[in-house]
């Protein structure tokens, strides 16, 4: 049982000096501690004379299998004192501390603690690393799993306690006494984390070697992979990483940046608000993994060509053959020939005037009809479509610069095909158990996570190579801003084969798109909603999936036999999924509801929270402790109708929260009553107030419209 914190002796868990020493003479200092540790704290909110105000009134702390808890600030930073001294923590042998939601926490404690040391955040909020008493490396634990806590206590099998028998809405601080029941609740939420990071460790070699977010563990699969490889190849392609210190590079940087945009999604407005019945969908397997693999990119050295005198001469003239390009071109007017379609966004990035533009003025504007001069660049994959889709007056070409088309190197590929065997290994493995029994949350884990490693090599390529530094400052009591970090390290990947991958990823979504919604050169009106990899449409269409299967069959064909691989290790990847629905409902851009064939309803909504049920050990719904609006209407078909453009969920049942940050380093102090009626001074300086609101899709539609306008803006300051 948890106990308090005067009452454990950490000393007998520490490592002997003469195997501290020998760590630190064979890696040269700066080795980790062997043991893991954990740090979480409860909060309490409050409301005084309208103002909300939350704080910390229990905090707990678990180093391997040994957990205790303190009340106050001033009694966990006596506590580190010792778990210092136990230790024999020192500058070059520290001790890595977990901590679920770090950006939670330190909000409460960055005030309290003495935090010099090394520091890593993803933005002035989104903490990863930070340090504390230059000798604790407290980490991200859900920058590395992804993960609620509770799925990461089912995983190995250590639940977290049920949250509601604790009761989070009682007002406590730290003189209210804690039952047994709370207590052991603190120490679920410390001891998951010391256990499922001591499986890691054993994986890594050490805690140290623990990858410290989901996308370095990818990474980290690699660069092994890469190591390979004779260092030479390594140099070649390295020497192609852009950097924005190098003027030349600086631009063609700039250029990728405004080329670069999402994956396509459409909501047809004709359909909008409607249930519509028979409906298919189609998926596109392992999406960006198998745009990878089919297809070419940019491998060499980006250059300036010369200026083609009309689109004619770009497509025949051998200059501009074989050449992964960005073409940057002006055109007097720019629509869409089929009204409603396109595959631009309607306030584009790279969207710009001649002369700095004024933002309130063109974030108005809309792309799909514009009436403004414009230029824009595009990757050669894009300007393809762009000629398929639109009508552009007075397109002129005004700059082009290419780079050498080939093939991503080996280790990606090898990278890709092993997590892609693995996860149809894993997959078949479930099936087969499922027939016996219910998959552990082990096992569940286990394919996710492969999955979700193959997903996530997209999103390692368009990391952008210049990102913005961040430390905390003392003397303001918050994360500032520091300078961009440039990395001269090369970690296998380029920026551009990111900005490529999505242009192929639109490209192949779009041919699938024309096939079954274009004829004639008419648009028929039978697309509901794209989103990336898939396309949802009114009835059948066989001839078109069979053709586009067979089709990508061969490309993957050809690519078994370029890298000597069986047709058994890609099999599926790339080929169209087949779903049918018996009523489906678009409201707008990913926000769409359907009926299955087994009358089963779903959604997807952006920013609306998913539901989140509760099962027994027998697989009986418990209840559902996340987003439960639909469950207050009986039939599937009127949940669909509840799924609406005027749909209004009051916060009880939307369950949608958000974090308001305050900074407050000099604190005050308020007079709290805690439930049982005791009163205790508390002083509170910076904190986090957890808000719920009600979701109402007209307001979030003008939301979404704010985000795209404030991200414009940005965009507009930096690269202009």
């Amino acid at each position: 049982m948890i106990c308090y914190w005067k009452d454990a002796d950490f000393s007998v868990l520490k490592e002997p000096t003469s195997v501290i020493n020998r760590k630190k003479k064979r890696r040269g200092g700066g080795v980790a501690s062997t043991l893991v540790g954990a740090f979480d704290t409860e909060t309490t909110t409050v409301e005084i004379n309208g103002r909300k105000y939350a704080f910390m009134y229990v905090w707990q702390f678990a180093v391997n299998d040994m957990a205790v808890y303190g009340r106050t600030w001033d009694e966990f930073r006596e506590f580190l004192l010792n778990l210092r001294a136990d230790l024999q923590l020192s500058l070059d042998y520290r001790l890595v501390v977990y901590v679920h939601n770090l950006k939670y926490d330190f909000q409460f404690f960055k005030n309290e603690l003495n935090l010099e040391g090394p520091f890593l955040a993803r933005d002035a909020r989104t903490i990863i690393k930070n340090t504390v008493n230059d000798v604790f490396e407290f980490r991200d634990s859900g920058c590395y799993t992804e993960e609620p806590l509770a799925m990461m206590g089912a995983e190995i099998g250590y639940h977290k306690l049920d949250g509601i028998a604790y009761d989070y809405t009682k007002i406590r601080h730290a003189y209210t006494p804690l039952t047994e029941e709370e207590l052991e609740y603190c120490e679920h939420d410390v001891l998951i984390l010391t256990k499922y990071y001591r499986r890691e460790a054993e994986k890594y070699g050490g805690v140290k070697n623990i990858p410290i977010t989901a996308t370095r563990r990818v990474k980290r699969v690699i660069l092994e992979n890469m190591r390979r490889l004779h260092h030479s190849e390594i140099g070649m392609i390295a020497s192609k990483q852009l950097r924005s210190d190098k003027k030349q590079e600086a631009e063609i940087l700039d250029l990728l940046r405004k080329s670069f945009f999402g994956g396509y999604t459409y909501s047809n407005v004709f359909y909008r608000n409607r249930a519509v019945n028979d409906v298919t969908g189609i998926d596109i397997s392992s999406c960006y993994p198998a745009q990878c693999l089919m297809h070419r990119f940019p491998m060499g050295k980006f250059e300036s060509l010369p200026i083609p005198k009309d689109i004619a001469e770009l497509k025949e003239s051998p200059i501009y053959k074989n050449k992964a390009m960005l073409i940057t071109f002006h055109c007097e007017t720019i629509k869409s020939i089929y009204p409603g379609v396109g595959f631009l966004p309607s306030t584009l990035k790279n969207l710009w005037e001649r002369s700095k533009p004024d933002v309130k003025n063109i974030k108005s504007k809309k792309l799909l009809s514009s009436d403004v001069p414009i230029v824009m660049t595009l990757t050669d994959v894009d300007f393809v479509l762009l000629q398929r889709f639109y009508k552009c007056k007075g397109l002129k070409i005004i700059g082009v610069v290419g780079s050498t088309y080939g093939t991503l190197p080996k280790y990606i590929i090898d990278t890709i095909v092993d997590l892609y065997k693995r996860k149809n290994q894993l997959k078949k493995r479930n099936e087969t158990i499922k027939k016996i029994r219910p998959l552990t949350f082990a096992e569940e884990a286990e394919y996710s996570l492969v999955k979700s490693m193959l997903n996530r090599i997209y999103g390692i390529f368009v990391q952008d190579p210049v990102r913005t530094n961040y430390e905390y400052s003392s003397e303001k009591g918050k994360v500032i801003p520091n300078g961009e970090n440039v990395s001269e390290k090369f970690e296998g990947v380029l920026y551009q084969w990111g900005v490529w991958i999505v242009s192929w990823a639109r490209y192949e979504l779009l041919n699938i798109f024309t096939a079954i919604g274009i004829s004639d050169n008419r648009y028929k009106n039978n697309i509901l909603h794209c989103d990336t990899d898939s396309i949802y449409f009114l009835g059948e269409n066989k001839e078109v999936i069979d053709r586009y299967n067979a089709y990508t069959k061969k490309r993957m064909e050809a690519v078994c036999k370029m890298w000597k691989l069986s047709a058994d290790d890609l099999q599926g990847m790339g080929e169209l999924s087949e779903e049918h629905y018996k009523q489906m409902k678009t409201l707008g851009m990913k926000q769409y509801a359907y009926i299955d064939d087994r009358n089963r309803f779903d959604y997807h909504c952006s920013r609306l929270p998913r539901p989140d049920y509760v099962y027994d050990d027998d697989g009986y719904l418990i209840m559902n402790r996340g987003m439960d609006y639909f469950d207050t209407f009986e039939t599937p078909e009127e949940k669909i109708n509840a799924f609406s453009t005027t749909m209004y969920i009051p916060k009880e049942h939307a369950k949608m929260h958000q974090n308001v940050y305050v900074d407050n380093p000099a604190g005050e102090t308020i007079v709290v009553i805690d439930y049982t009626g005791e009163l205790a001074q508390v002083n509170v300086r910076s904190y986090v107030v957890i808000e719920y609101s009600s979701y109402d899709t007209l307001k979030e539609e003008e939301l979404l419209l704010q985000v795209e306008d404030d991200r414009l803006e940005f965009i507009m300051k930096r690269f202009i």
